[in-house]
């Protein structure tokens, strides 16, 4: 076996149009991580993008893998070894971490529309939980933390056209969420080098794929409301994901609505209308500025650096992708009944 496959793990079964951006103080190529990268622990193991990654390092066969998440799995890989724990109690954190090579640090507190307004959850998960796992990495000895950061640290509102890792911190960063995930990157980051600690922070962008419970369930459900039938600003700009709703049988947004005046109804939104109503009744909603800025300016990045240091090659093209990733929600298809119109 090619030693490159020690690192292959980080590239299949989840899909991104431009894999990733690579940000470390010291990359270790392939070839030294050949005996170091045998037990390992991936936290948010339950979730989306930790599925994907406890799947591939079970079925090579070489990993002795353990998930740790708050909620147990819907269904165990078998040979996996499950922990139940909270990331926010430093106990839990610490036992999980103790006796392994390498941690994937990949639970995190997910921007979702109930989730927009807990600051402090984000911050107790992505900003201290980061932090102790970090301590618990370098208290137990453990050789290599991997932390699954976003590529929207970088990100202000501003076009972004294929940047990579010198790209500085957006120095005000569009929601709380990237704020914390910047927060707990600089704390990945500085902990290289300590006590034998080697650290690498991944900055994907535009994950999709099987057992998504943002990206596509959120487009097909907004597409069966009718609330995808608008282009902001020209149309033209460049995102690290493609639209999935295309393939659920849903028609392609038509109508074009100019950038400054939805952003601006998104602004008075979030800081105006929905604090005005909070006492009344609590609102979760996705329509927010960041979510404009997001369909509206070009977000590009270089994963040369991927390439480059670890060998980075796609493993599954970005058609063959989205492929699995519709055919895994074919009940969210329209007619099928599965994403119908829901009160708002």
């Amino acid at each position: 076996m090619s030693r490159y496959k020690s690192l292959e793990l980080f590239k299949f079964g989840v899909y991104v149009t431009i894999p990733v951006l690579l940000v470390g103080a010291i990359v270790y190529r392939p070839e030294n991580l050949e005996a170091i990268i045998r037990n390992c622990l991936v936290t948010g193991g339950n979730g989306f993008l930790g599925q994907h990654l406890v799947a591939q390092l079970a079925d090579s066969g070489e990993y002795e893998v353990t998930v740790f998440d708050i909620r147990p799995p819907v269904i165990p890989f078998p040979g996996v070894k499950y922990i139940t724990g909270d990331l926010t109690k430093e106990v839990d954190v610490d036992a999980a971490c103790k006796g392994k090579n390498v941690v994937f640090h990949c639970a995190t507190a997910a921007p979702t529309a109930a989730n927009a307004a807990n600051l402090k959850l984000m911050d107790a998960v992505n900003v201290q939980g980061t932090r102790s796992v970090v301590e618990a990495c370098a208290r137990h000895g453990v050789s290599r933390l991997v932390y699954t950061s976003s590529a929207s640290v970088v990100f202000d509102g501003s076009p972004l056209v294929k940047v990579d890792e010198s790209t500085p911190y957006a120095a005000r960063h569009m929601d709380y969420y990237t704020g914390t995930k910047a927060q707990g990157e600089v704390a990945v980051l500085a902990a290289n080098g300590r006590g034998g600690l080697r650290t690498l922070a991944l900055r994907p962008s535009g994950i999709f794929g099987e057992h998504d419970t943002l990206l596509v369930p959120s487009v097909a459900s907004n597409a069966a409301r009718g609330k995808l039938k608008y282009i902001i600003g020209s149309g033209r700009n460049c995102m690290d994901w493609t639209y999935a709703g295309n393939g659920l049988g849903y028609p392609r947004p038509s109508v074009r609505l100019p950038f400054h005046l939805v952003f601006f109804i998104a602004l008075l939104m979030q800081y105006v209308i929905l604090p005005l109503l909070a006492p009344f009744k609590k609102i979760d909603s996705d329509f927010t500025p960041f979510r404009i800025k997001l369909a509206s300016v070009d977000r590009t990045f270089s994963c040369e650096a991927a390439k480059r240091e670890l060998g980075y090659r796609p493993a599954v093209s970005l058609d063959e992708g989205l492929r699995r990733t519709l055919a895994s929600f074919q009940h969210l298809r329209r007619g099928v009944g599965g994403a119908r119109p829901k009160s708002t």
